[in-house]
């Protein structure tokens, strides 16, 4: 496999763990909180959100560099995008509803009720490179919903679709993980991934072999020179009606990220220990179907170069018969 399409790979398995996120919890975070230590433990400048609609690309990415918040609820969405809102499509909105298990038909901005969103974003710019020391990746949403009977259904039914999906994909039954990293209690329930460098070696070195070889010395070292001290953490939460849901990745540590779990009253996900099984089949699923695809494209082009050579060897033998 190619140093580059390896990176890829990798990058892709970041991408994807962000997707899969959830974690654990001890009280039932706030908005409110969220706002106050984005703003006065982390400094992250407040922006009001219909400020978002008049900012550049370029001004959004500079103003991530240093942390980001944003403080809003459901009528407020409602007063700055209800006119977009109304003109899209809502068969698309139905759509991203049956995909994530959960029907959305009845719902509307009047059920969101006070919404926080932090992120904070540094040294983005390099990571398409394969370069992840500068990177430092933080992000942090708190959504209180109210209909909480409503929004109980949908969590529900949402958990149930993951479990489902990780079972059919990737071979997985969620109910066999520890407690620490998985639970679905109905009204409440969390889901947690915190992974490091050594678990994504590790998973890279087993998928090479599962294809019959092994990782080079130079592709083993150029993989932790690149990752380094990389920890991955995403998690979602859930507690009766609040949506919470952190994430962040760095080769130089989540002190951010620390500090946010701790305000929101989560336990630290980053003492999580995953099991081998859920590390398994996150990177079988992820960095795996990369690998496979990689190898299906290997053979494909093998098989075309054979059918050219065989071609040329027909049509030298053609030739030798025109001359003899």
């Amino acid at each position: 496999m190619g140093h580059k399409r390896l990176m890829k790979a990798v990058s892709l398995f970041l991408i994807g763990s962000v997707v899969f996120g959830c974690a654990a919890c001890s009280k039932k975070p706030s908005a409110k909180n969220l706002d106050k230590v984005a703003t006065s433990k982390l400094d992250a400048e407040e922006i009001a959100l219909e400020d978002i609609k008049d900012m550049e690309q370029d001004e959004i990415t500079e103003a991530l560099e240093d942390g980001i918040v944003i403080k809003t609820n459901g009528e407020e969405i409602d007063d700055v995008f209800g006119k977009q809102i109304k003109k899209a499509d809502t068969s698309s909105a139905a759509e991203v509803g049956e995909a994530v298990g959960v029907d959305i038909d009845d719902w509307d901005t009047d059920d969101l009720g006070d919404i926080t969103v932090y992120a904070k974003a540094e040294g983005v710019d390099e990571l398409g490179e394969g370069e992840f020391d500068d990177a430092n990746v933080v992000f942090a949403t708190v959504v209180e919903f109210t209909d909480k009977d409503k929004a109980n259904d949908a969590f529900e039914d949402f958990m149930g679709n993951i479990e489902d999906l990780m079972e059919d994909q990737l071979d997985l039954d969620l109910e066999d993980l520890s407690e620490d990293e998985y639970l679905n209690d109905g009204d409440k329930g969390h889901f947690v991934i915190c992974m490091g460098a050594d678990d994504i070696i590790d998973g890279v070195k087993d998928m090479y072999k599962q294809y019959g070889g092994d990782m080079d010395k130079d592709q083993l070292k150029e993989m932790q020179k690149m990752l380094g001290d990389l920890q991955i953490v995403v998690g979602v939460y859930y507690d009766n009606g609040v949506f919470t849901i952190v994430g962040g990745f760095s080769a130089n540590g989540l002190d951010d990220l620390e500090t946010v779990c701790d305000k929101l009253g989560i336990d630290n996900p980053l003492e999580v220990e995953n099991s081998e099984d859920l590390k398994e089949a996150l990177i079988s699923g992820v960095i795996g179907g990369g690998i496979s695809n990689y190898i299906d494209k290997a053979q494909s082009a093998m098989a075309e170069v054979e059918e050219h050579n065989e071609a040329i060897r027909e049509l030298e033998e053609e030739i030798d018969d025109e001359l003899s």
